[in-house]
């Protein structure tokens, strides 16, 4: 069976743009949880110079938002490539189909 390379729907690539947006705004929002809710230091200073610590756990948040983005641009992608086979299937019995038929016609 022949393979298929099919380039990113536009489904998969407005999911992408959503993700890889969610990822600074993931990052801001948990820089004001930690002035506002925790009170640790005010938002500018978690915004422009943030602990090790916070930012292993911004990076870590931002790797699991972009993994999960790119696992539904990646089954997007397999419904669109599946979809486009189908559709070449129903095809080709419709193209069967009419030989068929002709053929009864023919034979009748």
């Amino acid at each position: 069976m022949q393979e298929f390379n099919f380039p990113p729907s536009r489904q998969a690539r407005t999911l992408l743009k959503v993700g890889l947006l969610l990822i600074p705004i993931a990052y801001v929002s948990d820089c004001a949880l930690d002035a506002v809710l925790f009170g640790e230091e005010s938002f500018w200073q978690q915004l422009i110079s943030p602990s090790l610590h916070e930012v292993a756990i911004r990076v870590l948040f931002s790797i699991f938002i972009l993994a999960a983005t790119l696992l539904g641009v990646h089954f997007l992608s397999l419904g669109s490539e599946r979809e486009y086979k189908l559709e070449k299937r129903v095809e080709a019995l419709e193209r069967e189909k009419i030989a068929i038929n002709d053929i009864n016609h023919t034979l009748t």
